[in-house]
């Protein structure tokens, strides 16, 4: 047992304290690299005060600075009932405290045991354990990023550096749970700041972020447009005209085509007989990522300006072409 009353804690309030150092109270580094195999451990994680406040859970390490009395500061495990103890001032819970509350908790024991009369503390999480969230594909900085309770898809990308790469992005937020289903969330949509707002991420999950695929439906179609392709899936040529809600009454489906990119800048045009498919009478076709299905009208020639801005100039201009009725 040492008896310390130094000036400086003669300064800030300290009358005739007798301080007990002891291991057991605040563990010597060598302790701190002890811990649970089976959980995941985080040390100084990328950016995490993007992800908002973080509250404080057992097993976290804790540096606890009380300005100018280094008697009083130290490093501190938060025990499984959410407490720490202090050289003086006994057991503090500080479970589910962010750490500016936990300072503002350890500063008012302080006050009110008579130890110190203006202390000021400060509570930084220097190491972290618990369950993350995995974020993966393209963001700037892919990592395991600690997380407690829910946080906004927005805050966890931000978190990540954010998207990255050319084009949409759809971002898929894998729970990983039985039963529960995956959401996805395309950056294309009207709503997109909306979703990334409203949209929760909860510990475990993992959230992708991959270059969205699309294809292209132009022509005489009751909702003409690009269109998502789900990651790792097929679309056929019924199933992307159901999603721009079928064709017009004026539509020219028996001289309709599929305009695809080749690997040197070209373009090939597959023609398809879409009425032949919906009877039934020909193949549904597999279609693929960028492709371009084009409806001309039936009757006059029909000149349109087509915008697609991702696909090559080839492409396009036999989009163009076999929109118009020869």
């Amino acid at each position: 047992m040492v008896s310390i009353l130094t000036p400086s804690a003669r300064r800030f309030g300290l009358h005739g304290v007798v301080i007990v150092f002891c291991f057991g109270l605040f563990e010597v580094p060598a302790l701190m690299a002890q811990s649970d195999s089976s959980t995941t451990q985080f040390t100084s994680p990328p950016t995490l005060q993007d992800l908002g406040p973080t509250e404080i859970q057992p097993g976290d390490v804790l540096d606890i600075q009380v300005f100018n009395t280094p008697e009083l500061s130290g490093r501190a495990r938060v025990d499984q009932s959410g407490s720490i103890r202090l050289p003086v001032g006994g057991s503090i819970y500080v479970k589910d405290l962010t750490p500016t509350l936990a300072s503002e908790v350890i500063e008012k024991t302080l006050r009110d045991k008579q130890i110190m009369i203006s202390p000021l503390v400060n509570i930084y999480i220097s190491q972290y354990v618990g369950a993350g969230v995995e974020v993966i594909g393209d963001v700037r900085s892919p990592a395991i990023y600690p997380l407690r309770g829910t946080r906004s898809l927005s805050q966890v990308l931000t978190a990540a550096g954010g998207t990255v790469g050319p084009g949409s992005h759809v971002i898929t937020i894998v729970s990983g749970v039985p039963g529960k289903a995956d959401v996805v969330v395309d950056t294309d949509t009207p709503d997109y700041l909306q979703k990334l707002q409203s949209t929760t991420v909860s510990p475990g999950e993992t959230v992708r972020v991959a270059t969205a695929e699309k294809i292209f439906i132009v022509g005489d179609v009751k909702a003409p447009g690009p269109q998502i392709v789900p990651l790792g899936e097929h679309i056929s040529v019924l199933e992307v005209l159901a999603l721009c809600n079928g064709l017009n009454t004026t539509a020219k489906g028996d001289h309709a085509s599929i305009i695809r990119g080749t690997p040197d800048g070209g373009a090939i045009t597959i023609p398809v007989n879409l009425d032949k498919i919906y009877k039934n009478e020909a193949p549904n076709i597999r279609l693929m990522a960028s492709d371009v299905v084009v409806v001309p009208r039936s009757g006059a020639k029909v000149f349109y300006q087509l915008a697609l801005p991702t696909l090559t100039n080839a492409v396009v201009s036999a989009a163009t072409s076999a929109l118009v009725i020869r």
